[in-house]
């Protein structure tokens, strides 16, 4: 109850002060989105992150419909990683699996290793053809979002980047669509295939946590103890 209490606090709080950010915003008369019926549309990229913020304690007060409807608002420019995965997540959990699709399609043309949107894409059935086309091209913009940031730092002025938040820039990147691959095995019941790949790229990348974690759960599913 008490948690429930403090999400409920949350979503007010979220919402009210996204409706001051985006009051503030000179652009604000032109801020209704039509395809939304109307519904006020972010201006921001702050007022975005309000309102992920607000759609994910609606999540966790169970309100899945109105949670999405909520990133709904957020127009692509300010869409981040972390929106596009949350959405796509709350597309699978209320049964849209078409716009879960695009949403986790999203998140891998922003980072194309977040992982759990290509695991994601495996289970719901997408091509993989077009989830191999959004990982090269989301190689190519992390590429370009990297090479900026170089010039930001020779020009003294370095900000963070969100959508390679939590990456170790100095590690071996995993190769992803080889993991494209072995995801798309294991959600074919393809176990024994599935197994083989991951093992292989673990002898690539020893003591990698993701790649370790993936054997032990297939090694589960298939009884394969060895």
């Amino acid at each position: 109850a008490f948690h429930t209490a403090q999400h409920r606090r949350a979503v007010s709080y979220y919402r009210q002060a996204a409706m001051r950010r985006h009051l503030s915003s000179s652009s604000s008369t032109s801020s209704y989105n039509a395809a939304s019926g109307g519904v006020l549309c972010v201006q921001s990229g702050e007022e975005a992150n309000l309102r992920l913020k607000e759609s994910r304690s609606l999540s966790h007060l169970g309100s899945v419909v109105e949670a999405a409807s909520v990133l709904e608002t957020v127009p692509g420019p300010f869409r981040t990683l972390a929106l596009c995965s949350d959405l796509g997540d709350l597309y699978a959990a209320s049964g849209r699996h078409s716009d879960a699709v695009n949403c986790y399609l999203d998140a891998v043309r922003w980072n194309p290793y977040a992982l759990e949107a290509v695991e994601m894409l495996a289970i719901l059935g997408a091509e993989r053809g077009e989830v191999a086309r959004a990982v090269e091209e989301g190689v190519k913009t992390r590429g370009r979002r990297q090479r900026q940031r170089r010039r930001n730092t020779v020009n003294g002025d370095a900000p963070a980047d969100e959508e390679d938040e939590g990456s170790d820039t100095s590690a071996p990147l995993l190769p992803v669509q080889d993991i494209v691959l072995a995801h798309f095995a294991s959600s074919r019941n393809q176990n024994a295939s599935a197994l083989t790949q991951f093992r292989k790229l673990a002898d690539k990348f020893p003591n990698n946590v993701y790649l370790l974690l993936k054997i032990a759960t297939l090694q589960l599913n298939s009884g394969d103890a060895s």
